[in-house]
């Protein structure tokens, strides 16, 4: 037919699969097919890793190109499947089926994660802190107001989550740097990984959700380069469909990388295309929810789809969530405008004590946005984008929304103006 040959490969020693090109440049990446093979294209450049393919075998029949490939990895300390504390207590048979679970699905639930005695002392922790509250519900309950569906606004997170980034141990990086977190995805990426940013999702009664989107589509914008990084969401309440449980979509993440763009008006209401997340769903694409008590926790990729509900009911839904990098991933400083964690030159240090009340007087954390100076460039401005400020606060909009931003603006100080200011 004089068409160009598909490509399509299987990955016998990886659960993950991929494809970089030898000169270094073009990234593709992998469908899955129904026959459960793979066929690679280029549609979302830069939602490949780090893989190179070794191995060719071309078909006689000129239709297809049979790779097998291995991950070039920067490596780990030790094989954390194998040889850390978690697989001696998990077995090694169940933390392998772990990882193909994750690899197949995007996704892996893992119950009682930590305990529910653990997560009642983060709670209690969390309310006490009048910082958090003091910083998150103000503004967000003003958004509210304006009828403003302000997801992010939600959200409290800080970037110096190691003692090693010149923070303390506080009772957050107990949970952050706990083995239970760190050997399970040393292990799934074959590789060590650190603690890049810590969140609190503070989902009261009548706050909102948030929209469709992968977590690789914000953090590309700010030097990371590969969709390496991974979050832990830890539930602290119970999560029900009624209070806003996080969502995910089953082998999204095979799908390459979407950028994040403005679904409103609202600064703080983002998320991926809407026209690709509806056509996701015409292509038989679901949300899927799970109910967690609290300890539970949901691991999941950076490029996981993954959305939740506003909270319709009377109950809390606090989270807490841990997201976390590879070395090899580690971001661009001439990138990294928002101050994220790069890798500090050694494996993360395991916490492997359970959280107990005597950590509740333990230092807070150092909550500034820079977790290393050397990590970021006082340049730094992630791609695509640029600081603008809005009601007195630098933000970071993409270039092609500044426009509406400006428009929007114009709108609300006319109003004002009408209004006796």
């Amino acid at each position: 037919s004089g068409s160009s040959p598909a490509l399509v490969f299987g990955a016998p020693n990886s659960a993950r699969p991929g494809l970089l090109k030898a000169d270094g440049r073009a990234q593709l990446h992998p469908h899955q097919l129904e026959d459960g093979g793979w066929r690679v294209g280029s549609k979302h450049e830069g939602g490949m890793s780090r893989w190179t393919s070794r191995d060719f075998v071309a078909d006689l029949s000129g239709e297809a190109l049979q790779l097998q490939i291995q991950l070039n990895s920067s490596g780990a300390a030790i094989n954390y499947c194998t040889e850390s504390e978690l697989a001696r207590r998990v077995g090694l048979a169940g933390l392998q089926a772990q990882k193909a679970s994750y690899w197949r699905d995007g996704f892996l639930v893992v119950r009682n994660l930590f305990s529910p005695a653990e997560v009642g002392i983060l709670k209690e922790k969390i309310v006490s802190i009048g910082h958090i509250n003091e910083t998150v519900l103000p503004g967000l309950q003003k958004t509210l107001r304006r009828g403003e569906h302000s997801s992010f606004s939600t959200v409290f997170g800080w970037n110096k989550v190691d003692p090693a980034q010149g923070g303390p141990r506080d009772i957050f990086s107990k949970l952050s740097s706990s083995d239970r977190i760190l050997d399970r995805l040393s292990c799934f990426y074959d590789d060590e990984v650190y603690g890049f940013h810590n969140k609190i999702i503070l989902k009261y009664p009548g706050y909102p959700g948030f929209r469709p989107h992968q977590d690789q589509g914000y953090w590309m914008r700010t030097g990371s380069r590969f969709p390496e990084t991974s979050a832990v969401y830890v539930a602290i309440d119970p999560s029900t469909e009624a209070n806003g449980a996080l969502n995910v979509v089953r082998r999204s993440h095979l799908l390459g990388t979407y950028e994040s763009v403005q679904w409103s008006e609202s600064i703080a209401d983002s998320g991926m295309p809407r026209e690709s997340w509806t056509a996701l769903l015409n292509k038989g694409y679901r949300p899927e929810s799970f109910p967690l008590q609290p300890g539970d926790a949901i691991f999941f990729s950076g490029n996981t789809i993954h959305l939740s509900g506003d909270n319709l009911s009377p109950i809390s839904r606090l989270a807490i969530i841990a997201t976390m990098n590879t070395r090899g991933n580690s971001v661009d400083p001439k990138k990294n405008a928002l101050g994220y964690a790069c890798y500090t030159g050694h494996p993360l240090e395991r916490v492997y004590d359970p959280i107990t009340r005597a950590d509740l007087a333990l230092e807070l954390p150092d909550w500034s946005s820079v977790s290393d100076p050397a990590c970021k460039l006082g340049s730094a401005v992630p791609e695509g984008h640029r600081w603008v400020f809005i009601r007195g606060k630098a933000q970071l909009i993409r270039n092609e929304e500044l426009p509406g931003l400006r428009a929007t603006q114009a709108k609300s100080q006319a109003s004002l103006g009408t209004a006796g200011g």
